[in-house]
């Protein structure tokens, strides 16, 4: 009697640990997941963070330009 409950002891105990088995490798799989998901967000900020310092070139150019511009049109009307 003593050695089935030690048995059933050790049944439980195993089941435990398959229990945790496998909820560690959902946690892998989730982190696996999350891991790409954060490194696409990362590429997909600095592509971003990219274009918008094109379009800030670009605006800071228009600006330039446009001073250009007015500083003759205003030394014409002088």
């Amino acid at each position: 009697e003593i050695n089935a409950q030690f048995c059933d002891e050790d049944d439980e105990r195993l089941k435990q640990i398959d229990a945790t088995d496998e909820e560690n490798r959902a946690l892998k799989r989730d982190n696996a997941f999350k891991a790409k998901q954060i490194q696409q967000e990362r590429e997909q900020n600095l592509q971003l963070k990219e274009a918008l310092e094109e379009e800030q070139k670009k605006a800071e150019e228009m600006v330039l330009r446009n001073a250009v511009r007015i500083g003759s049109k205003a030394s014409r009307m002088n």
